[in-house]
């Protein structure tokens, strides 16, 4: 069954593009920074035709735009909250990648029941520390001053562990282009505290990590996995920070 594509106004202004497919056992899936809904393209083709999909392009990535509210993780998880509500899918699998985690976790402290599971692939559910916002800070100073080609060539080749990837990467991040790195990297800097929310999660939690992944240490997966009462933590063989890009086969086989 195709993908219909369609956009979802919020009540700040924003414009949301985003993917949606029927069908059973539905899953959710959030891309990350300077990524899009494009970044899970390998991962869908490995999908039985048959289960349901919903594929969010955060604000100011892909299609969607910026609205007039301040960014945070909580407000990009009310997006997705209302684009779930909007296509009535109840009781989804939602699966976020870095930043993409950042905003699943986002929607477990707003609504804990809101999935039937859970994956948090490449994240942590940690605040930004002191240095991790001064990275943030000097991302967003690069951004500012040479633009988001500068920034992408930084830290790109970071993400993931075959170079030919590199090409899809640094087109995802040219739709975010400078406004809309900017917009998530404030998001991120300012991201609260998500580790209370684990414990109360009832449902199954994945924990995927990237064996060759220079950004998440892996005993932040494992401290998701330890918190939640079902969780489980995944080594994937051969990938780093971007699991779909790397491993979309693999990505796929732990989803479904």
């Amino acid at each position: 069954m195709s993908f219909r594509e369609t956009v979802h106004a919020t009540s700040d202004g924003a414009q949301l593009a985003y993917r949606v497919r029927p069908g059973r056992d539905p899953w959710v899936l959030l891309h990350a920074l300077a990524c899009d809904s494009t970044l899970w393209d390998e991962v869908v083709r490995a999908f039985p035709e048959d289960v349901g999909l919903v594929i969010p392009e955060l604000r100011g990535h892909g299609g969607s735009t910026v609205g007039w509210e301040l960014p945070s993780s909580d407000r990009f998880a009310a997006d997705v909250l209302e684009i779930l509500e909007a296509e009535r899918v109840e009781r989804p699998g939602i699966a976020g990648v870095s930043m993409g985690g950042y905003v699943a976790l986002a929607m477990a402290a707003a609504r804990p029941q809101v999935a039937r599971a859970w994956a948090f692939i490449s994240t942590h559910a940690h605040a930004e520390d002191a240095a991790g916002k001064a990275a943030r800070a000097e991302a967003m100073s690069l951004v500012d001053r040479q633009g988001w080609e500068a920034w992408i060539e930084q830290a790109g080749p970071r993400w993931v562990a075959d170079e030919r990837r590199l090409v899809h990467l640094k087109g995802m991040a040219g739709r975010a282009g400078d406004a809309g790195l900017t917009v998530a990297l404030l998001a991120l800097a300012n991201r609260p505290d998500r580790r209370d929310v684990l414990p109360r999660l009832a449902q199954p939690v994945l924990a995927v990590a990237g064996e060759l992944d220079p950004i998440t240490p892996r005993e932040r997966l494992q401290e998701i996995a330890d918190a939640a009462p079902r969780g489980r933590v995944v080594v994937v063989p051969g990938a780093a920070h971007l699991v779909p890009l790397d491993a979309p086969e693999a990505c796929a086989a732990l989803l479904v």
